[in-house]
């Protein structure tokens, strides 16, 4: 009964401009599957596979995708299309940053802080407290500020 709708959210899912992707252990009947899930602004799709690997995920998405992907650094989520890491997964990685010795600590503290000021701004933007243009601008600077600490 649901896999018409379910095959055409699938194909709205894949056409959507950004994607977000993640994948959990799934244990039933005493086996571990996958709990995969995709989505965009309006849809999510969830799928249970035997597998966490790169055939599952293109079974998903499918094997051309194209569009903007947001996910954490499982190699299974390699594509042709942009790959953005997902925020979230990067600041705990700054945050393990910060808990070493010496210059490298000072170095995740600003790489936390700038990804602190991201969501801040993200939060912003989504209450309508700033628009898009000046998100993109903020956005913009925190980039720049990146690539500085990287020089």
């Amino acid at each position: 009964m649901l896999q018409r709708p379910y095959e055409e959210a699938l194909q709205i899912l894949r056409r959507s401009e950004t994607s977000y992707a993640d994948e959990t252990g799934w244990r039933t009947l005493k086996q571990t599957k996958w709990l995969w899930q995709a989505t965009d602004k309006n849809i999510v799709i969830f799928k249970i596979f035997a597998s966490r690997g790169k055939k599952a995920f293109q079974s998903l998405l499918g094997k051309d995708l194209a569009q903007n992907l947001v996910t954490d650094r499982l190699k299974s989520y390699s594509t042709n299309g942009r790959h953005q890491y997902c925020w979230a997964h990067l600041k705990r990685d700054f945050k393990r940053i910060e808990q070493r010795d010496g210059l490298i600590s000072t170095l995740g503290k600003l790489m936390g802080s700038l990804c602190s000021f991201l969501f801040k701004c993200t939060h912003e933007r989504d209450r309508g407290k700033m628009n898009e243009e000046e998100f993109i601008k903020k956005a913009k600077e925190i980039k720049d500020e990146f690539h500085y600490l990287f020089k």
